[in-house]
């Protein structure tokens, strides 16, 4: 019994470990139905590739897939239609934001207090962009 609860111990420490091994360079994952993001580490840029919305994120759980504060460039690719509640919500480092024509709508505190945000260019198909959407940008000219 002993030697069981030392190998799950010793398990235990090594899955943490390793789980700090992971590379922010290797991170690639869904954030919508059919959306994909990576994170590329050596700038800062989080490229959004698919078609349709962004999942919501809940800024208690702090569940986003990607580090926040590692973010300085979002790059969403054409397809993306809604940026969703949340979805960027207090990305401390983020300066700037690249939109696809296919947009035609931000959620609500989609990019809220994101202070360091100085460029973005809202294409014209954006039909609405909801409250405090962009909330506390205050590099935001």
């Amino acid at each position: 019994m002993k030697l069981l609860l030392f190998a799950f111990a010793v398990l235990l420490i090594m899955t943490q470990e390793e789980r700090h091994l992971i590379s922010p360079k290797d991170l690639t994952g869904s954030c919508g139905k059919n959306m994909n993001f990576t994170f590329i580490s050596e700038n800062g840029t989080l490229l959004i590739n698919g078609t349709g919305n962004t999942n919501q994120y809940d800024i208690n759980k702090q569940n986003w897939p990607w580090r926040r504060s590692l973010i300085k460039t979002i790059i969403i690719d054409e397809g993306v239609e809604l940026i969703s509640k949340n979805c960027f919500y207090e990305h401390l480092e983020l300066e700037s934001v690249s939109l696809p024509n296919t947009l035609i709508g931000i959620g609500p505190y989609a990019f809220f207090n994101c202070e360091n945000l100085s460029s973005i260019i809202i294409p014209d198909r954006v039909t609405f962009i909801s409250n405090y959407a962009f909330s506390y940008c205050s590099s935001l000219k």
